[in-house]
């Protein structure tokens, strides 16, 4: 992959990097919260079909991308999910924020420019996603993304700004605003990407099938396959 891009302030190419930042799809450890409606097993097979779906990340052209996995062993499993990537390497073993901000700053001390790091619970996020992430990053200091359930999805930067992770409190319903207050804080220039609904209760599943059944998705993608065995199942329109 060419991690080339745009020229820069000073006419220099802009060195772009993309995290992964995924847990390896084990039944019973991923997608825990849709447990309380779905098996283990289930669980995990709509994981490892989000993650399919975002094989094209890795792919991108324009920047190089680096898997970052929990927990350790499970690179094997990540390289067949999503081929591709520059490297895998595991999650550093420290809370949420903190293995967040490792990652980050362990792909600008290679001599990347500007740093996104995307989660894997949307198989709906694209590159196109991805270079408006890249894009906004041409101007501004960090660039972050919301779910609508009120935290993000992705966040970049070009310098690490290790306390925009501390003391948050991660799963709660205020990630987002919280995350944008310190973003301020530091005086960085930041930008907001569109608004996406993630994959984490039982409701959003429900809430997938209605968008591909109403063409909003691509039918083609493993998610739509996999929701369609759920609903049969489950009847997932009575939720």
């Amino acid at each position: 992959m060419d991690a080339g891009g745009d020229a820069g302030e000073e006419g220099e190419v802009l060195r772009k990097a993309l995290i992964v930042f995924s847990r390896v799809p084990v039944p019973g450890a991923t997608k825990t919260r849709l447990q309380k409606n779905f098996t283990g097993e289930e669980c995990a097979e709509l994981h490892r079909a989000i993650l399919m779906d975002l094989k094209p990340l890795t792919d991108g052209e324009d920047w190089d991308s680096f898997v970052y996995y929990t927990p350790a062993g499970g690179e094997a499993v990540m390289r067949k999910l999503l081929p591709g990537a520059a490297g895998y390497e595991p999650q550093p073993e420290k809370e949420f924020g903190a293995r967040m901000s490792g990652c980050i700053g362990q792909i600008l001390e290679k001599g990347y420019d500007a740093c996104v790091l995307v989660g894997t619970d949307i198989p709906a996020l694209d590159t196109k996603i991805i270079g408006q992430a890249f894009a906004v990053m041409e101007e501004k200091d960090m660039v972050i993304g919301a779910t609508e359930d009120a935290g993000y999805y992705l966040i970049g930067m070009k310098k690490l700004r290790d306390e925009v992770f501390r003391d948050q409190a991660y799963g709660t319903g205020s990630v987002f605003a919280d995350t944008l207050e310190k973003i301020k804080g530091c005086g960085c220039t930041y930008g907001v990407l569109p608004v996406l609904r993630d994959i984490d209760e039982p409701e959003d599943v429900s809430a997938y099938l209605e968008m591909y059944e109403a063409g909003r998705l691509d039918k083609k993608m493993h998610t739509w396959e996999c929701i369609l065995r759920l609903n049969e199942k489950y009847q997932l329109h009575n939720d």
